[in-house]
């Protein structure tokens, strides 16, 4: 596998996390079992992207930012499951957005590792 893996698995989770957001401010009827699926496929594809990262040539810069994201996620998804979510939570925005500045950090990280190779 190569960075253009781990690359890829960002994209989804940016598509991922945009619908997560979209969910939370329109919050359709059914928004819990949409918002159940759309943190089914993001955690299926951290699974991936730290899988990819063991293999990247420049493991020592994105794999730590992985494990950041990866726990950052953990954490998010045991403090708020999908039933308790209080999507007006101040603590639950900041957790949200401390992941997603996470995701940027590793998507810059990728990019530098790419334009270097």
């Amino acid at each position: 596998m190569s960075i253009s893996s781990v690359r890829s698995e960002i994209v989804v989770l940016k598509v991922c996390f945009a619908d997560l957001a979209r969910l939370s401010a329109s919050r359709p009827a059914d928004w819990r079992k949409q918002y159940l699926a759309l943190r089914r496929t993001a955690s299926e594809c951290l699974g991936r992207m730290a899988r990819h990262a063991d293999l990247v040539d420049d493991e020592a810069t994105i794999r730590p930012l992985v494990v950041q994201l990866v726990h950052l996620v953990s954490l998010h998804q045991a403090e708020w499951p999908v039933v308790a979510i209080d999507l007006d939570d101040p603590a639950y925005t900041s957790s949200r957005v401390s992941i997603e500045a996470t995701l940027a950090r590793l998507a810059s990280a990728v990019e530098q590792v790419r334009r270097a190779a």
